[in-house]
């Protein structure tokens, strides 16, 4: 351990380090908090990255706690051996989980682009995987539902002249078969699609194999979350759907675009960008990188503080500092020079 270092040298050292870890770990709280509503799939009951956000979160308390007990520790009550026993463990656990967890979520960043994902014929990889399956059911079928007969919306006035007269000569024709169907009630409060009775979009989803392969059987509660879960991402990104721009309707003939708003509000009338899957995957990338990356910086200097954490509470350190002489060596140096002393009175 730290045997040839003095017991000052040692709390300086472990201090340091410890301020270090606590000063590093606030950017991942801010990360960890910020784009928490934005990874917590908590809609999804399979798959191991719906414990991302969780982990997380769980991370940087665990290191903020340790740090706390470091500085009780080396700075308040280095003497105490309860206080020693609680670092030195919790300082251990933390570090070892909190690199696990870093190497989880830089794991989680990596979406593994290419020529096939940016064409939505496959699905990226890793977190982001299990967006890919949505576009077919989930958006698809609330498209069908969300100001239709079966759902009537609220548009403002506004919104109605967006939808109908704000677009090319060239697009109208589809943006007319887009709204062909629309379906208007501004008598009722309906701005998105969790507005609506919406057991029939749910027992569509339910009867759909892949969809419950990919996002499980949580029902209508997870359907609701997974809608509120879209809706900070459209407000965010100013999006919709993940990566088509439209899908043939049920008479097989007609195209359907994902234009308008579905679990936010339909009255920021025609979405600025078709498919969130670049602008969110982009975002969430860099938040994931930055946190895994400062907490993998922070789970090291943590081994590396628990050495001196543990040094100091079992006592592996030096019993004298390296400017002070052994009390043996002074005394043999006094007896030398009071005999040399003698001497030379002697033969005076």
């Amino acid at each position: 351990m730290c045997k040839f270092l003095p017991k000052n040298t040692v709390k300086a050292n472990g201090l340091v380090l410890n301020i270090l870890v606590g000063i590093i770990v606030i950017c991942p709280i801010f990360f960890a908090g910020f784009d928490y509503k934005f990874v917590n799939i908590n809609w999804s009951h399979k798959g191991k990255w719906r414990h991302l956000a969780k982990l997380q979160v769980s991370s940087v308390c665990g290191t903020f706690f340790s740090f706390i007990l470091g500085i009780l520790f080396f700075a308040i009550i280095p003497d105490s051996k309860g206080i020693g026993a609680l670092f030195s463990v919790f300082e251990f656990l933390t570090g070892v989980f909190s690199m696990f967890v870093s190497i989880f979520v830089l794991v989680g960043a990596y979406a593994r682009t290419n020529e096939l994902t940016e064409k939505c014929i496959i699905p990226n990889k890793n977190f982001f995987e299990q967006f890919y399956y949505l576009d077919e059911y989930f958006f698809k079928e609330s498209n069908n539902l969300f100001c239709s007969d079966k759902c009537n919306c609220s548009l403002t006035d506004n919104t109605i002249d967006e939808f109908y007269f704000k677009y090319d000569e060239e697009d109208s024709n589809e943006l007319e078969n887009a709204f062909a169907d629309i379906s208007v009630n501004n008598d009722e409060n309906k701005i998105k699609t969790q507005n609506c009775n919406f057991d029939s979009i749910g027992k569509k989803l339910s009867n759909s194999t892949i969809y419950r392969s990919n996002f499980g059987d949580g029902g209508l509660n997870e359907l609701k979350k997974l809608m509120n879960f879209w809706g900070r991402i459209e407000k965010k990104f100013h999006c919709t759907g993940w990566c088509e721009k439209y899908y043939i309707g049920d008479d097989n003939v007609t195209k359907k675009y994902y234009l308008k708003y579905l679990f936010s509000d339909v009255n920021k009338g025609l979405v600025e960008n078709i498919g969130c899957m670049k602008p969110y995957r982009n975002w969430v990338q860099k938040m994931l990188r930055a946190f895994g990356g400062m907490m993998l910086i922070d789970s090291f200097l943590q081994l590396i503080c628990l050495i001196f954490g543990v040094s100091l509470f079992l006592g592996f350190y030096s019993e004298n500092s390296s400017n002070e002489r052994p009390i043996e060596h002074e005394e043999y140096g006094a007896t030398q020079k009071f005999n040399e002393n003698e001497e030379h009175n002697k033969s005076n």
